[in-house]
């Protein structure tokens, strides 16, 4: 990798972080319904338990019945 790509990644990762972290385009997102599934339980789970999504460990996704598959 050239020192010009390095450069331009540093660049865009400080841009990300400075805007919250990274984003996608929604219509680019494919549908996977385990995957929607997966996240209305976290959800449902972050409300019940009064947790952030952002302070959820590996135990509580394992609580809210989501596995690595």
């Amino acid at each position: 990798m050239t020192a010009k790509a390095l450069n331009r990644i540093r660049k865009l990762d400080d841009a990300a972080e400075q805007a919250g972290g990274y984003v996608m385009d929604p219509a680019k997102v494919k549908h996977d319904p385990q995957k929607e599934q997966d996240f209305m339980m976290l959800r449902r789970y972050c409300i019940v338990n009064r947790r952030k999504m952002s302070e959820l460990t590996a135990d509580d996704f394992r609580k809210a019945g989501i596995t690595n598959s």
